[in-house]
């Protein structure tokens, strides 16, 4: 009886093979122990060689953590055969290679999230490893030459020139870098000549032109604040507008910013991707549902995704406090497949088709606003490191329930929505296109917003 039951097994995993379930073939032989027997060992190799197979189609498409996680389990069933050595070898290579166009791109990022995923498995280690350490000296050379340093940036610079002499963007970067302190040296001579002689107006536009070189200089930020207290700044009282909950709760309206102000408002404030310096940039979607399909020309969902998807695939709506997933095609949730409208939980894994995955969060609990996370490889057109389903209001800061959190602020930043309009508020003076606020002004489709510790820029969806 047990060795009837055996070979019913056998066959089990040979059918799922069969039919191209190998992750389901996989998954018997191991529950029923075949491995440890002959004919279990051949269909394991088998299973192994086209999971091998495989990956290297998946590596090709650009689906490279469905690829590596193939190729993981093709090398625990059979073994790092060569058959399987010459793939694995063949994907190190596409994935050095779609790091290094990242990397000279400046997208330090992609390429991180590219190192993760193939250090594990790679065949040469030590590239890697050379490209990490790529990756952090650029991004480290843009903190520095953001806070006005650029001459440590440029010495950044200067030593991954002798990684990759071939690489002419790291020489380019390195003369920018050298350009702009040449012109920061410049225009600091010329700020603290005017603060000796308190030339109020000269302190602000000379302060401006150094933002404008390094938008985390503190020294300049702090000398234009002080030097618009000087002058009479366009500090906008906005006291008029009611104190609001953390979460945005409804109030009169805000005072009117100076003349001249720019106060084009969104046209549709619905959708606008929100930029938030050393955090990421996200999609931020106001209307009560989220359309999410395939990035495909003509699309028109709000979520274009690049994948196999269909054109409308599934539908996320806000119902109350809550959020319903809707789909048209094929859609599990937690890997429990749904054909009707199902309820989202924080935290659930909404699977979209044989390999998306997208992390549904709703972490503040005083706020309907939900986020959405990628949780496999793919990204949307254009890319973006999460999508914002925002409802009153958008909660920004330090704390882990904060719907973006950003570690190294120190206190919370709220977008709220009233009546079509979008504002910033904060807990200290803020500036918004350029006109200093008392910590609440209402925002545009292209505005930029600075505070002590933090910067934020919306721009057009």
């Amino acid at each position: 009886m047990m060795f009837q039951g055996w070979r019913i097994r056998l066959r089990e995993a040979d059918e799922a093979f069969s039919q191209g379930r190998l992750h389901d073939a996989e998954r018997i032989l191991r529950e029923a122990k075949l491995l440890e027997y002959l004919p279990g060992r051949r269909l394991g190799d088998k299973i192994a060689a086209k999971l091998a197979e495989r990956a290297r189609g998946l590596m090709i498409r650009g689906e490279s953590v469905e690829a590596w996680r193939d190729m993981a389990t093709a090398r625990s069933l059979g073994g790092d055969t060569e058959a399987t050595f010459a793939v694995r070898r063949e994907m190190t290579e596409l994935g050095i290679e779609e790091i290094e166009t990242r990397l000279r791109a400046g997208d330090t990022s992609g390429a991180l999230r590219g190192i993760a995923q193939i250090e594990p498995h790679t065949t040469q280690l030590e590239s890697v490893r050379g490209l990490r350490t790529i990756a952090e000296r650029i991004a480290r050379s843009r903190e520095l030459g953001d806070r006005g340093k650029f001459a440590e940036a440029a010495e950044q610079v200067e030593s991954m020139i002798a990684l990759r002499p071939n690489w002419p963007e790291l020489a380019a970067w390195r003369d920018r870098y050298r350009e702009k302190g040449d012109r920061f040296r410049a225009d600091s001579a010329e700020l603290h000549r005017a603060l000796s002689t308190e030339n109020w107006h000269d302190v602000v536009s000379l302060a401006d032109q150094l933002l404008a070189i390094a938008p985390e200089c503190r020294l300049a930020r702090d000398v234009r604040q002080r030097a618009w207290a000087k002058v009479g700044s366009p500090l906008r009282d906005s006291r008029s507008l009611a104190e609001t909950h953390s979460c945005g709760a409804p109030g009169r309206e805000p005072a009117v910013p100076a003349k001249g102000m720019d106060r084009r408002r969104l046209d549709d404030p619905a959708r606008f991707r929100l930029w938030v310096d050393g955090v990421g940039g996200f999609l931020v979607c106001a209307r009560p549902e989220l359309r999410i399909g395939q990035a495909a020309p003509g699309s028109d969902v709000d979520l274009a995704m690049l994948g196999d998807l269909s054109r409308t695939h599934a539908t996320i709506r806000r119902e109350g406090d809550g959020y319903v997933l809707e789909p048209t095609a094929a859609t599990r949730i937690g890997g429990r497949p749904i054909d009707g409208p199902a309820l989202l939980r924080d935290e659930d894994v909404i699977e979209l088709g044989p390999s998306i995955r997208l992390r549904f969060r709703q972490p503040h609990a005083l706020s309907a606003t939900a986020r959405i996370d990628f949780a496999s490889s793919h990204r949307p057109q254009p890319s973006v490191d999460g999508v914002l389903l925002m409802a009153e209001s958008c909660v920004l800061g330090p704390r882990k329930s904060n719907h973006v959190l950003c570690r190294e602020w120190a206190k919370d930043v709220i977008l709220f929505q009233r009546d079509g309009r979008l504002y910033c508020r904060a807990s200290e003076p803020i500036e918004i296109d350029g006109n200093l606020f008392d910590g609440r002004g209402e925002i545009t489709r292209r505005s930029r917003i600075v505070g002590g510790d933090f910067t934020l820029s919306t721009e057009p969806a």
